[in-house]
């Protein structure tokens, strides 16, 4: 277990809490969702029979079962022995009930990247490619599922960064409660470590560099008392930590299976 923690931990993909270019139109939006105790960064291998939870640390959260490739729900034993799924996702509370005293909380995952599906890998793929095969060809197969599934899995859309697409979004109440916008690259590749070309604002800070977009009051009703501005925050965080901020959106790894 020691040896799969490192290896999740040493090959995770980050984003950066950065400037977000106000005209980007070569970026997408994703939106995360409101962070607490019961909401953790995740990513899911789906692989032998299996569908484990890990968090972002490479701990491992849950080890169940659902109907994805290679998760040991409704497949024959071949394909759960030959097919991997790999997804960078969020686990969040699960609204539905225990089906009985003696049964697991259902888990809720929210599905942020594409990293594997059956037997192709998409992480050399750019970001837009992700998104179009995950939102328009895998995500009826992902968001399937029977009522005594101990694992639910909904995709959250990619959207564009142009500027009426971005007063539409923005303006609406979000789906969920947020803890944060994702920005990507359209060109960005699913790699390991931080990199630039994913960056994250949370929602309070959006008006600072959309000034021009008016965004839906949820954005902003968790505001801080003492936040005064977006470098004003960044600023204290570095200080207070003595390295970059630990605002970091959900993140992922990458493990192939041994072939």
């Amino acid at each position: 277990m020691k040896s799969n923690q490192k290896r999740f931990i040493d090959r995770r993909m980050t984003s950066r809490v950065k400037e977000v270019e106000a005209h980007g139109v070569n970026w997408c939006i994703n939106n995360g969702i409101k962070m607490s105790i019961f909401v953790r960064n995740t990513f899911i291998p789906i692989i032998q029979g299996c569908t484990d939870v890990f968090s972002r640390t490479g701990r491992l959260l849950f080890h169940t079962k659902s109907q994805l490739p290679g998760g040991g729900l409704g497949q024959s034993e071949h394909h759960n022995s030959s097919y991997c799924t790999m997804l960078d996702c969020i686990l969040c509370p699960s609204n539905e009930p225990k089906r009985n005293e003696s049964s697991e909380e259902v888990l809720d995952l929210k599905v942020l990247d594409l990293i594997r599906f059956r037997t192709t890998g998409y992480t050399m793929l750019p970001f837009r490619e992700r998104c179009d095969w995950l939102e328009n060809y895998w995500r009826e197969q992902i968001e399937a599922n029977d009522h005594q599934d101990p694992v639910r899995f909904e995709v959250i859309r990619s959207h564009s960064c142009e500027m009426e697409s971005m007063r539409r979004v923005l303006s609406e109440q979000p789906k969920f409660p947020l803890d944060g916008v994702l920005f990507y690259h359209t060109d960005v590749m699913y790699e390991p470590g931080p990199t630039p070309l994913v960056g994250w604002l949370k929602p309070y800070m959006i008006p600072e560099w959309f000034p021009q977009i008016k965004v839906h009051e949820a954005y902003l009703k968790d505001i801080p008392m003492e936040y005064t501005d977006y470098l004003n925050e960044i600023r204290q965080q570095e200080t207070e930590k003595g390295n970059p901020p630990k605002c970091v959106p959900p993140d992922a790894s990458v493990i192939l299976p041994n072939s």
